[in-house]
């Protein structure tokens, strides 16, 4: 098994293709059409084209509001919360940009949408798990970044949850260390009184 994995990573790094040399966002774009040219045919790309960007012009433009943020807020969590039990601010940005690829809004303020997305459903509708803290040990204002958290902590790796999970892990210890529970009797060792019958010859 080992040697068959050995074997074919080998064959895998002797038959891909080499990678291309670092291009500009300019020539990687032109490069992509070309490949979409060559597989759609210049004619499909173009009417393709302008489908998508015409049904973006007609879409009535996203409000992006307070009342908006917020809902659009806690449904990312409620999406977070349907494939995971914990999350960072990674996977809460991801779905940031899902939310925000159906909106209607102009490129200039997508980054924008996007980072209040985020905030809103860290700080509204999530819940921080982080390590206890050393009492009477903080770091001074200088060793803190602009948001306060300290510069020996990664920037965005503390795990998130909601209380509705934290409630459903609370639900299920209580229900764990309950005694009062029906109770099955104790077994009693008898000897059986059915024995299985012969049915062929003897």
């Amino acid at each position: 098994m080992v040697e068959a994995r050995t074997l074919a990573q080998q064959a895998n790094l002797e038959t891909r293709q080499a990678k291309h040399e670092p291009r500009t966002l300019a020539d990687q774009r032109a490069t992509w059409r070309r490949e979409a040219d060559a597989v759609l045919g210049p004619d499909e790309v173009a009417s393709m084209l302008a489908a998508t960007l015409t049904a973006r012009r007609l879409q009535r433009p996203t409000r992006v509001n307070r009342a908006w943020v917020r809902t659009q807020a806690a449904q990312i969590v409620k999406t977070m919360e349907a494939t995971r039990s914990t999350w960072q601010e990674w996977h809460v940005r991801a779905e940031a940009l899902r939310v925000v690829r159906t909106a209607n809004l102009p490129l200039r303020r997508i980054d924008d949408v996007v980072a209040r997305l985020t905030h809103a459903a860290l700080t509204r509708s999530s819940v921080a798990l982080q390590a206890p803290v050393e009492p009477g040990i903080s770091e001074p204002a200088g060793l803190r970044r602009t948001d306060g958290d300290s510069v020996y902590t990664v920037a965005g790796a503390t795990w998130h949850t909601s209380k509705r999970i934290l409630a459903a892990e609370h639900r299920l210890v209580e229900a764990a260390g309950r005694l009062d529970g029906h109770r099955v009797p104790s077994p009693r060792s008898t000897s059986p009184s059915w024995r299985p019958q012969r049915t062929g010859p003897r």
